[in-house]
């Protein structure tokens, strides 16, 4: 019995001193951020929970943390607003656009984004905006899913728009570098929906909150351990991210030729110059809209490093619009033949 009394005395003193290095050497004890877009209502939220997707956009209004505080409106069905009023338009053509945080124009006011400034200029045509603040291709693709098959009803868009980031390669392996930077309303760590690659086949991980272990919010070594064990063992598969990726904008495409809609990826954002890569060898049409982001950041992006402001989106609209009118021409000519 004294031993053993021995024992835990000396587990518990070696505990403490471990401890206490790790706090003198300045390693950082987990600390729960709540993530304001997802706190409820508050004048920045502009999401709420959905147990597949992880979170959708919320309707209502939202502020945006960015710039000079946006007023940006929100729709059912997860859109945010193309026109000045949610009402169903019985157009035909119609659009059907998905991606991340730039197509869904966080920080800038509605009419200032470049799905609002389409869908002004091509006036008869039907636009929707599904892109959503946070999501990579895989819940993109999920989204896509839920709206073709709940929300149009049958009357499938004539084009697929699909927005492409290159930050969106390691959010569709739920990879440690983004995990460990969004957290849901109370601070714990999320993964996304996403896959991973086993057995030289990719496998479906659906959305999951990580909670902290016992501990890890006053331990150093608690939270050096979870660390560990996420950056090396779990959300560790960055370097699937592009097979992944490719693999994803392959089932999207299947998608759209299933709904027999017409299908476009339009790059947005490419900091690392990868979008060649990603798309490499597919046979549908990739337009590439990015460039000003990386060659004249302060001008159009907000703050001169966050999300694409006003010119950016002006930028954006011209380069889909020029695309759009020869895509029209074909149309035209298709209907002559």
């Amino acid at each position: 019995m004294k031993n053993l009394t021995i024992i835990c005395l000396s587990i518990i003193i070696t505990i403490l001193i471990a401890e206490l290095t790790f706090r003198i050497i300045g390693m950082p004890i987990r600390t729960l951020v709540p993530n304001k877009f997802f706190v409820d209502n508050t004048s920045f939220t502009w999401s709420e929970p959905d147990k597949t997707l992880g979170w959708v956009n919320k309707a209502g209004q939202a502020i945006s943390v960015e710039g000079d505080g946006a007023l940006m409106s929100f729709w059912t069905y997860g859109r945010r607003a193309t026109r000045l009023n949610e009402q169903k338009q019985d157009l035909t053509p119609s659009i059907a656009i998905f991606g991340g945080s730039n197509a869904q124009a966080y920080g800038v006011r509605d009419e200032d984004s470049f799905a609002y400034i389409l869908g002004h200029q091509f006036f008869n045509t039907r636009i929707e905006n599904f892109g959503t603040g946070g999501y990579g291709t895989v819940q993109t693709f999920l989204m896509a899913k839920r709206a073709l098959e709940y929300f149009y009803l049958g009357n499938v868009p004539e084009l697929i728009i699909v927005t492409f980031s290159d930050s969106h390669i390691l959010r569709n392996v739920s990879d440690y570098a983004w995990v460990t930077n969004i957290s849901d309303s109370v601070g714990h760590y999320i993964s996304p929906p996403h896959y991973q690659i086993v057995k030289k086949e990719k496998q479906f991980i659906p959305f999951k909150t990580i909670t902290p272990w016992f501990f890890e919010t006053s331990s150093s070594i608690v939270t050096a351990l979870h660390n560990v064990l996420m950056k090396s063992f779990i959300y560790n598969k960055s370097n699937d991210g592009l097979d992944i990726t490719r693999a994803i904008f392959k089932d999207f495409y299947d998608l759209s030729k299933t709904y027999k809609s017409d299908f476009l990826v339009v790059v947005l954002e490419d900091y690392q110059e990868v979008s060649q890569d990603v798309f490499s060898g597919f046979e549908f049409p990739v337009l590439d809209c990015s460039g000003p982001e990386r060659l004249e950041p302060t001008k159009y992006l907000i703050g001169g490093g966050g999300h694409p402001n006003s010119r950016m989106h002006r930028h954006y609209a011209d380069c889909i619009k020029r695309w759009l009118a020869e895509y029209r021409k074909q149309d035209d000519v298709r209907g002559t033949n």
